[in-house]
């Protein structure tokens, strides 16, 4: 379907439903006014969707119109239109000599981050082949549009944005985390396994609040597979302190995620199983008192594991286990001890 020449699309040419949306935004076009927010796109994308056939707005019915003039929020047609992945509109948007397609929004939004937001490729590609783009602009909490992707595990976008040879991929954001540590800390497989082979990937990068890493951040959370892969990267330094002197095993150990335990003591040549956080407390410690037999099992497998390890307050494993009723930790503690 083409729009053009003021001619109006015919009622039975649309779906039904569709009728009031498309009028709203013709009646602004034909007077020139600058349509309410979303309708160019929304036409379009449901035209599309429902009819399969694209709709061309003629540049001659958008003269007078300002695309250009945020809304109550800081969004222009052209923010909507991307975020909506509304690619038609974004082309022709793109178009026109008097679109800017750097403006921020009131989170310091652009169109570009809130297309890789969303992971609507073919926005961002329209997008960043526009030489005059800013790809490493930052939001108000710090993130790029290569972020914004890794945040939501958009590796395609993210494989698009690395066709240009200007952006930044170890740019911190406000508490120190790169997109590298983001997509540790969401579970992205596909997005670390991208990541990894970059230069200046830093995978020992530590928060600003916390201190934790990327393998921190990924054995936290139990993601296996992501901590895999930081291990295979031979920068990657497994006893690397947070803030509270924890290492990566101390985590994993704490919330019983037996399956990173055992990723992490694979690496016997760097490991260190018996470091003390400031309440004296070991990965050993930690699994005991929280019951995860698991875990301790794994711990106890280990000849060089010191079971009988004090805190600050005099406790063991073992006693730690026997104040939480963790019977099934205290008997492997007990048997290991006789043995």
């Amino acid at each position: 379907m083409v729009v053009k020449n003021h001619v109006r699309p015919q009622h039975q040419e649309l779906p039904d439903g569709l009728w009031k949306l498309a009028e709203r935004c013709w009646v602004s076009l034909g007077k020139g006014e600058r349509p309410d927010a979303g309708s160019i796109c929304d036409m379009v994308s449901h035209l599309q969707a429902n009819q399969n056939q694209p709709l061309v707005l003629n540049e001659t019915l958008t003269p007078k119109i300002t695309f250009d003039t945020p809304d109550e929020h800081g969004w222009t047609e052209l923010m909507r239109a991307s975020s909506n992945g509304c690619d038609a509109v974004v082309k022709m948007l793109l178009s026109r000599t008097d679109i800017a397609v750097d403006i921020q929004d009131e989170n310091g939004l652009t169109a570009l981050m809130l297309a890789c937001q969303k992971g609507h490729e073919a926005v961002v590609k329209l997008l960043i082949s526009r030489t005059d783009i800013s790809v490493n602009a930052q939001s108000n909490n710090g993130f790029t549009a290569f972020m914004w992707a890794s945040w939501k595990g958009h590796d395609a976008v993210m494989s698009l944005l690395l066709s240009r040879d200007d952006v930044h991929i170890y740019t911190k954001d406000e508490n120190h985390r790169t997109a590298l540590m983001l997509a540790s800390f969401q579970g992205h497989e596909a997005v670390v396994k991208l990541m990894l082979p970059l230069p200046d990937t830093s995978p020992n990068t530590q928060t600003r609040d916390l201190h934790r890493t990327a393998l921190m951040l990924a054995s936290q959370k139990g993601y296996d597979a992501i901590v895999e892969l930081l291990l295979s990267d031979r920068y990657t330094t497994v006893d690397i302190l947070d803030g509270n002197g924890w290492t990566a095993l101390m985590h994993a150990s704490s919330d019983g995620h037996d399956a990173v335990v055992k990723l992490l003591l694979s690496r016997t040549d760097s490991i260190s199983i018996n470091i003390k956080d400031g309440n004296g407390w070991t990965a050993l410690m930690l699994a005991s008192q929280n019951g995860h037999e698991a875990v301790v099992k794994l711990l106890l497998a280990r000849t060089d594991i010191a079971i009988d390890t004090k805190d600050k307050n005099g406790l063991t494993a073992l006693k730690l286990a026997f104040q939480k009723n963790n019977r099934g930790v205290v008997e492997l503690l007990l048997f290991h001890d006789q043995q």
